[in-house]
């Protein structure tokens, strides 16, 4: 089967003597899902004649890139021209013996002749009832027992009448709903009742061999995507990670997915293919201008808005057996063997991609500066081989749920290191020890010095491994001097100014770390800290 695929839309205005346009369901059979759209495989078949033709394909995505569309037929049938459509088509949809609109329109002829039918009962029963009231009221020449006989024959029949006319008026409403039902059925070319679809591919095609003749479809639609997400649960620091990797689905391309072959893939489709080109790149000299000035008309521009002054520096299904993962050179790739259906609801529908261990090195970290939360971090090594995409994921660690975190897979990174969450068992503090700091002025300098206290206690009746950080600020002025004056054991970075402290803490036992530095800069300037 060859395919052609169409770069351009063709729009084919057929002559008034054209033969009739065929119609055909195009079914979904196989879907690719994206970061950002999905790749829709369908299939059709159509009776022919020798000749030219018109095939009008019906159930296709609302949201179609025209450029994309790939249609592949038999060798013996060429396709003239195509043009794609989600607007109603007047010259193809109302033809009377349409196998798209007979049914609906037989339907609709059906339901106005049970319509009439029942309207003139109601007013046969009507009349009837008129008839009964105009004449309750003649009681001359008759005697009592006569007029006893009078009035409960018009009892027993008025109740009956009345019942009637209920029960036609409540068949004659459900009759015009369906009644309307139909019609806009036929107004959008609907003919399983599904009011979603509306897009049509419109094929020109010479055939030299009568007969069914196969059509294969595909296309890429932007209205459907995927997203990675994960539950990590911990058991304890000794455990390796359990991870469920899953998928969460959601399409609005107007065709319901049903029992489709389904796939995953990290990759990108509309990304351009065009590789970069560096171009010269030329420095100039710019007018500086007046500070003050500019933040003035930065102001007068945005009311409203103060400009501040810078400072100084889902339904889960499990199919874990039924998908084989893969990795390619540009993306990941997740193949769902059995059959999976995707409504076309906007709604997110979970996907069970895998479930495995992952072996982690253990370790809990504090940066008491910042604040003196002491969180559970995870070191996994060649996390590439789980084929690790970026994506939220929600912990559970002793079998208590903890929070989320956001998985960041970088592969220019060795590691994967993941926050599982705050452990309130291991209390840190962090406090300016006021007798071994100061403020005085020597000469025409003033010297500062900043000590601080870190004390971290483990409650936990287990030992930890804490990684505890701190930092000196860096000068990026000759003028001022950062001069550090203890740091009790720590690792030492110069370039960042980072400390670090690697601690094992005993059940119960506290651990005191002291820092002190000193700032020497001009008395008469001040320094942002």
């Amino acid at each position: 089967m060859k395919r052609i695929l169409w770069t351009l839309l063709v729009v084919v205005t057929l002559p008034t003597w054209a033969q009739k346009a065929k119609f055909s369901l195009a079914e979904t059979k196989a879907v690719r899902v994206y970061f950002n759209g999905a790749e829709i495989s369908q299939k059709a078949q159509a009776t022919l004649p020798v000749g030219t033709s018109t095939v009008v394909f019906s159930n296709i995505s609302n949201y179609v890139n025209d450029n994309t569309i790939q249609i592949g037929v038999p060798n013996y049938t060429t396709v003239l021209s195509m043009q794609y459509t989600n607007q109603y088509l007047e010259e193809y949809d109302s033809s009377a013996d349409s196998p798209l609109i007979k049914p609906v329109k037989d339907s609709i002829t059906l339901l106005q002749g049970q319509l009439k039918k029942i309207q003139n009962q109601l007013a046969t029963e009507q009349q009837a009832i008129d008839l009964l009231d105009r004449n309750k009221g003649i009681t001359s020449n008759f005697s009592v027992a006569e007029l006893q006989k009078l009035l409960q024959y018009y009892k027993t029949q008025r109740v009956e009448l009345q019942s009637n006319v209920d029960a036609l008026n409540k068949k004659q409403e459900i009759a015009s709903s369906k009644l309307e039902q139909l019609k806009t059925r036929l107004q959008i070319n609907q003919p399983d009742g599904s009011e979603k679809s509306r897009g049509k591919i419109i094929l020109t095609v010479e055939n030299k061999t009568a007969g069914l003749i196969p059509f294969e479809i595909s296309y890429l639609s932007q209205s459907a995507y995927w997203n990675p997400y994960y539950d990590l649960n911990v058991e304890n620091i000794n455990a390796p990670i359990q991870m469920l990797y899953k998928a969460q689905i959601t399409q609005n391309t107007g065709i319901d997915w049903k029992n489709v072959a389904l796939s995953l893939s990290s990759g990108t489709p509309n990304e351009s293919n065009q590789a970069p080109e560096l171009n010269p790149k030329f420095i100039y000299y710019r007018e500086i201008e007046d500070y003050n000035r500019v933040q003035y008309q930065l102001e007068r521009s945005t009311p409203g808005v103060k400009v501040m002054k810078a400072k100084a520096a889902s339904n889960s299904v499990a199919m874990n057996d039924q998908v084989v993962s893969s990795e390619s050179q540009m993306s990941s790739n997740f193949d769902i063997s059995m059959p999976f259906t995707v409504l076309s609801n906007n709604k997110k529908h979970s996907v069970l991609l895998k479930n495995f261990s992952i072996p982690a090195m253990y370790q809990y970290f504090v940066v008491p500066k910042l604040n003196t939360n002491v969180y559970l971090m995870a070191n996994i090594k060649n996390y590439n081989d789980y084929n690790i995409l970026d994506g939220e994921a929600n912990i559970m660690v002793d079998g208590v749920y903890v929070g989320k975190t956001y998985i960041t897979a970088n592969a220019s990174e060795e590691d994967l290191k993941l926050s599982l969450g705050k452990d309130a068992k291991i209390a840190v503090n962090r406090t300016l020890v006021a007798d071994k700091s100061s403020n005085k002025v020597i000469s025409n300098k003033r010297v500062r010095v900043f000590t601080y206290d870190l004390t971290i206690k483990n409650n936990k009746n287990l030992k930890a491994d804490i990684l505890v950080e701190d930092q000196v600020p860096l000068s990026q002025d000759k003028d001022i001097e950062v001069s550090l004056i203890d740091r009790d054991g720590a690792d030492y970075n110069a370039e960042t100014g980072k400390l670090s402290w690697k601690l094992n803490l005993k059940p119960n036992e506290t651990k005191k770390i002291r820092i002190s530095y000193s700032v020497k800069h001009d008395k008469n300037k001040d320094v942002e800290f």
